[in-house]
């Protein structure tokens, strides 16, 4: 990263912000493996990680995931792509 994008930012903040990028990228790997993972996928559950805690509910036609983050809730409806 050059001096211009590092202004203000000190090495420490930097480490953690890439820290706090691997942990939500590891998060997502859990409720993906969890929704699509092995031979016996799941069809609803519950992926906790910190304060953050994200439902899904998986069935033919859609996927919903429940984000709450202690203070704010997200909903998000992904359609499953079906192949006849």
């Amino acid at each position: 990263m050059d001096s211009l994008a590092r202004a203000g930012r000190t090495d420490a903040d930097l480490f953690l912000s890439q820290l706090q990028g691997r942990l939500l990228s590891q998060l997502a790997s859990q409720v993906t493996n969890a929704i699509f993972g092995g031979d016996d996928p799941e069809t609803s559950g519950q992926v906790i990680f910190g304060d953050t805690r994200i439902d899904f509910s998986r069935s033919l036609t859609s996927i919903e995931l429940t984000i709450f983050d202690g203070i704010s809730t997200t909903e998000i409806v992904v359609p499953q792509l079906v192949i006849n």
